[in-house]
């Protein structure tokens, strides 16, 4: 005879390991496009306010509170940004969870009205915490596997005939999209 009670506590375990995975994949996500769009409130959502955050001295090395200001105004110097993520490997246990996140940063630079192409493979090193059903990252570590940074030609920015080009903050097409 089935043990109805066992198996429906095993699909719940399972379900309740998919919802989270899907809610961290979001919060993940949410990253690229709060600070590629500039986004300030969504950028600060995602991180705790006492989340350890470590970019590096040159970039950002602080919690979670200052993080958003401080990156804005370093992403408000450049031209375009593009923040793109691969797999993730999740492993969460209750309610806390350990990802490793791999990914790419675009950057277009004007270097006294020249453009430069900064580009980096990078990988998130994540810890997060799901607090009242809400998942955000309390710990961050960035480590880059690799970087280049290319004079970028005249072509780099072509006006494409037909779309929208994207643009920093409410200026972007999809700032009232989501």
């Amino acid at each position: 005879m089935v043990d109805w009670r066992k198996t429906l506590s095993g699909i719940e375990g399972r379900l309740r390991q998919l919802e989270d995975e899907a809610a961290i994949r979001v919060v993940l996500a949410s990253y690229g496009r709060a600070i590629d769009r500039g986004d300030q409130t969504a950028l600060s959502d995602i991180f705790v306010a006492d989340a350890e955050i470590h970019y590096g001295s040159d970039v950002y090395e602080g919690d979670g509170a200052g993080f958003a200001p401080a990156v804005l105004a370093i992403r408000q110097g450049m031209v375009r940004t593009q923040h793109l993520l691969g797999q993730s490997v999740i492993k969460i246990a209750g309610t806390s969870a350990h990802v490793e996140t791999y990914g790419q940063a675009v950057h277009i630079i004007s270097n006294d009205g020249q453009l430069m192409e900064f580009v980096t493979g990078n990988r998130y090193l994540d810890d997060l915490r799901r607090n009242k059903g809400r998942w955000q990252i309390t710990k961050r570590q960035v480590v880059i596997d690799w970087a280049r940074e290319l004079i970028a030609d005249d072509g780099l920015l072509v006006r494409v005939s037909g779309p929208p080009i994207g643009a920093y903050g409410s200026d972007d097409p999809s700032a009232n999209f989501l």
